[in-house]
């Protein structure tokens, strides 16, 4: 009867064992639902991230190329050289993102089409203008075909964005619903579940009184339970990721902010508390206009997203920009009942932009304004574009010219304007002069130089020649009322015709005529109708080169030189007499030998005042006899933001403050009147509008002959030293009250702590205990089958896991909060107390423990007994098998210096403390691993464990001040070195 008993009860055993599985599964299977729903959302959103990526890129791409070609830095270049790589890894992953939608595979194809044709005409336009960097690539028709082809990225952009929006919509319901019928429908099958094992519970304690199987309910619920916890987890690990790449923040249907992530308090620089609660006003710059605020909400309420840039203010006060994208959740009537805002940081993005923007500004006003007369044409000679200084020169207005094209210019020249500039395009380049008659009948000559920066896009600055022109006219015209000057002037004057070889190049010149003066000037008598090369034999080709281009060109040059082969210096005026094609030119001369070594005495001293009084930041200024103000250095000028006619014309004292400006007078009117040193400080007016403190020093000069001749002055800013004492007085208060509010903070956080240590240590630990406890008791009065005894004997090896793992985590969380309290600990005495805390260990492999004479360090000794003891454990633990566990304790003084680790400090020594054993070892890659909380280089049923003793050693050396490195070989052993600092 017993024996049909028993099979019932295992047949009602099985039974039950099927439904909990098919209810298991069942369970399973709409968990999986439910994350497949919100996968594909995640999904959706990593799409329309990635392609909002594309479009940024493609922004940074054009705008740091503009920048670089405003600007010709080349800082503007890195966004420029790393977009379109990024782009590829980014098209890499929509091509795995998207390989479900033929629709979006075919839109993904047209976009990096259109992408490789942008970033090819990027590339292209950055080579050009690096060959030719005068080369102006921002034209009206480029910046045309530029935005032409942007357009069509953002179209295409817009396009896909349109479709994954449609598909998202799609998702997020079939999520909400899934959301809402999952946890029903777990609850309906949860109750089935435990009414079945309820009535099983019935039936066990109406057969066999004590064989109670409420630990396997509970085994069965925990496992039901792990499986949903493994399901949210997942989604966890999917908000985790995008918490992590997004500043996210979820509101209520109502915009009263529920929940913000790290990122969103990080940028807007307020706490978590104070955001919750509050509405997005909280963050509000002010910038945006209320309807573009209500078109926001009109748009989410009707539950459609809502994607944009918004202008916010942080806590402190700095603005940011952010690219948002505002998601509303639907109930099952299709209203929404919360909002979620996915936002990234676009603020360096805008202020390039509106760096960019102020860079063209500024050149368009450097066109515009200038004095040099520009115009711009294209290959068929039409004017495109006048600055007003060309229109000035050419007599008409900008409406006229851009009308025109430069045939339309009245010459007298042989070879017209349009024939000038068939030639020119051909050659590209050109330089020449050339007249014209304005609109108004005025004749005008210019000189003019043209470059053909690229196709259609040619450049021509000019040069009003007008005035010089005339004046040679009347120079020559005048020519003979001047000839009796020639022999009364005291200004050597000689008459030369220069000598070409049969290549043109003038080799010499002949003396045909000089005035009586020449002799006195170069000492050289008798030279007439004598070549120069006879005369002076060492006379340099300068002579004969700079006096043939003189001949040959026509035009004047003035020039001071030093004739070596006089050893004379000569300032000189040379021009030609005659037409075109005379070789005889007129060398105006005056020797200036004794002025230039005057002068040259004078300029180097005056360099190396000048030099020095520059580059100093020192404030220095100089004062003639008189008082009158005849030099201040570019310091005054960086300092005050006035130029320097301003100062030297007694703005300088008009910028004293009101209050010091009698006293400082009167102190520099009375050293004047006594010719004598004097020193003041006093304030004055900078180039911010504020007042700065300065101190002048200012020595009294003198000339050799004892001559007063006035003053030079040094200023320094000491602003920073009169208001030093404030602001040490500030900062103390600042800090005080900053060491208070932490000291709270502390003691608020010891407070959760040792709430938490209470919970850990009892009502997490007790249940355990109970559940070893019962199965033990269980185990010890009853007989099972070998199966039931394995079930029987996972459950006591599961809570002494926990158990374990509770233990280790309170030791960790007590390694983290404790408050450390430093005291002399011997190490010789805390290395005894573990090995007996580890006896049993000892004697079960027979480990062999050697140290030497180890030091007495400063630390909180219970925690240097813990680090101890955890790694002389792990060193037994992990002794290879048959192998005698065999652990060496040494100890030095190291210098931080030779300690090849980025925590040392090279100025401190440290105890080193090496504890090293003839274990498995390990893989060095994994030095670094094995200190991370749960990281196991083994499975549990290799070694036990928790996965948290090496995290409390390295926590509690990171609390002494210290660091640790761990060294493996595997199958040799494992060495880990404790550096803590000797003081």
């Amino acid at each position: 009867m017993k024996e049909i008993s028993k099979n019932k009860s295992t047949l009602l055993f099985i039974l039950l064992s099927a439904i909990l599985v098919v209810v298991a599964f069942i369970s399973y299977n709409k968990v999986r639902q439910f994350n497949n729903s919100v996968d594909w959302v995640i999904h959706s959103y990593a799409v329309k991230v990635k392609i909002v990526e594309l479009r940024s890129n493609i922004k940074d791409a054009e705008i740091a190329q503009r920048g670089y070609l405003i600007t010709n830095d080349s800082g503007f270049l890195q966004p420029f050289i790393t977009a379109e790589p990024r782009s590829k890894l980014v098209f890499a992953t929509l091509d795995s993102l998207i390989s479900d939608n033929p629709g979006q595979q075919e839109n993904i194809k047209k976009l990096k089409t259109l992408f490789d044709e942008r970033y090819l005409m990027l590339n292209n336009k950055l080579k050009l203008f690096k060959n030719k960097p005068s080369t102006n690539l921002l034209t009206d028709s480029l910046m045309h075909i530029s935005q032409n082809k942007m357009d069509q990225v953002r179209k295409q952009i817009a396009l896909m964005l349109q479709k994954e929006d449609k598909i998202l919509e799609q998702r997020i319901q079939v999520k909400d619903s899934s959301a809402n019928i999952t946890p029903i429908f777990l609850l309906l099958l949860s109750l089935f579940s435990i009414v079945a094992l309820t009535l099983f519970f019935f039936r066990l304690k109406k057969e066999t009184s004590l064989r109670v199987s409420t630990e396997k309910l509970v085994k069965v619920e925990t496992e039901a339970r792990k499986q949903i916890e493994a399901g949210l987890k997942e989604i966890s690990d999917y908000k985790y990721a995008l918490d992590t790449s997004s500043i996210v923040a979820i509101t209520d249907q109502k915009g009263i902010i529920k929940y913000v992530n790290d990122n969103f308090c990080a940028i807007s620089k307020y706490t978590r508390h104070e955001l919750i609660g509050q509405d997005h006003r909280i963050i509000s710059s002010g910038y945006h206009p209320k309807d573009f605020i209500r078109n926001i909400w009109t748009t989410i309420a009707n539950g459609k997203l809502w994607k944009g840039e918004l202008k916010n203010k942080a806590k402190d006060g700095t603005i940011y920009w952010v690219d948002t994208t505002i998601v509303p959740f639907l109930d099952e009537l299709g209203k929404p009942y919360q909002y979620i805002a996915i936002r990234s940081d676009i603020t360096e993005q805008k202020e390039t932009g509106q760096k960019l923007s102020e860079s063209e500004e500024k050149y368009r006003s450097i066109f515009e304004n200038t004095l040099a007369t520009i115009v711009v044409t294209d290959d068929q000679g039409n004017y495109l574009s006048a600055n007003k200084a060309a229109c000035e020169l050419l007599g008409y207005t900008v409406n006229e010219l851009l009308q025109m094209n430069v045939s339309d210019l009245k010459t007298t020249a042989k070879s017209g304007a349009a024939e000038r500039f068939e030639e020119y395009i051909s050659k590209g380049e050109e330089t020449g002069e050339f007249d014209y008659t304005t609109k108004n009948g005025a004749h005008k000559f210019v000189q003019y130089q043209a470059i053909r920066t690229k196709v259609d896009f040619n450049v021509s600055i000019m040069m009003d020649l007008t005035e010089r022109n005339e004046s040679e006219l009347k120079l020559k015209a005048s020519e003979e009322k001047y000839r009796a000057i020639f022999e009364t002037m005291d200004q050597g004057l000689s008459i030369v015709e220069m000598i070409f070889d049969e290549t043109n190049k003038p080799i010499d010149y002949r003396f045909i005529e000089n005035n009586p003066v020449f002799q006195q000037q170069t000492g050289l008598p008798d030279v007439t109708n004598k070549t120069a090369r006879e005369v002076m034999p060492t006379l340099g080709d300068f002579w004969f080169e700079t006096f043939g281009q003189v001949a040959l060109t026509g035009k004047p040059i003035r020039f001071t030189k030093k004739a070596d082969a006089l050893n004379y210096w000569f300032d000189v005026n040379a021009f030609r007499l005659g037409d075109k094609g005379s070789k005889t030119i007129a060398i105006l001369f005056t020797n200036i030998t004794e002025k230039k070594a005057t002068e040259e005495a004078i300029r180097e001293s005056e360099t190396r005042f000048r030099t020095m009084a520059e580059a100093t930041e020192v404030l220095i200024g100089v004062a003639d006899e008189k008082s009158n103000v005849t030099y201040f250095n570019k310091a005054w000028v960086d300092m005050t933001g006035r130029p320097m006619e301003f100062l030297l014309k007694l703005g300088w004292a008009d910028l004293l403050h009101p209050e010091d400006k009698d006293r400082v007078v009167n102190i520099y009117l009375s050293a004047l009147a006594k010719q004598e040193n004097y020193t003041v400080e006093f304030r004055i007016l900078d180039k911010n509008g504020e007042y700065r403190w300065l101190l002048a020093k200012a020595p009294a000069r003198f000339l050799p002959d004892g001559t007063f001749a006035g003053y030079i002055s040094a200023c320094v800013d000491i602003t920073e030293h009169k208001s030093l004492t404030e602001e040490l007085e500030e900062k103390i208060k600042s800090r005080t009250a900053e060491l208070e509010a932490k000291n709270i903070q502390l003691e608020l956080a010891n407070a959760e702590l040792a709430s938490f240590s209470y919970i850990a240590s009892h009502d997490l630990k007790e249940p355990l205990r109970k559940i070893q406890t019962f199965t033990k008791r269980i185990l010890e009065t009853e007989t099972f089958s070998d199966n039931t005894l394995d079930y029987f004997n996972r459950i006591i090896s599961s809570a002494e896991r926990m158990q374990n793992l509770i233990g280790s985590l309170l030791d960790f969380s007590i390694v983290n909060s404790t408050e450390l309290i430093f005291e002399s600990c011997d190490l010789n005495t805390i290395v005894e107390e573990s090995k007996n805390d580890l006896q049993i260990s000892i004697l079960e492999k027979q480990a062999i423990i050697e140290h030497e004479n180890l030091p007495v360090i400063m630390g909180a000794c219970i925690q240097i007994s813990q680090l101890i003891t955890n790694l002389l454990g792990n060193a037994i633990k992990y002794s290879r098998p048959g192998t005698t566990p065999h652990i060496k304790i040494t100890s030095s003084v190291v210098d931080g210096r030779i300690i090849e680790h980025t925590s040392a400090y090279k100025k401190t020594k440290y105890h080193a403390i090496e504890i090293a054993d003839n274990g498995i070892g390990f893989e060095q890659e994994y030095a670094n691993k094995i200190f991370e909380p749960f990281q196991r280089l083994h499975a549990k049923n290799e070694y036990s464990g928790t996965g948290i003793g090496l995290v409390i050693v390295k926590k509690t050396i990171t609390n002494h001040k210290g660091f640790i490195i761990a060294e493996g070989k595997p199958n040799i052993g494992s060495t880990f070195t404790i550096y803590i600092p000797t003081a």
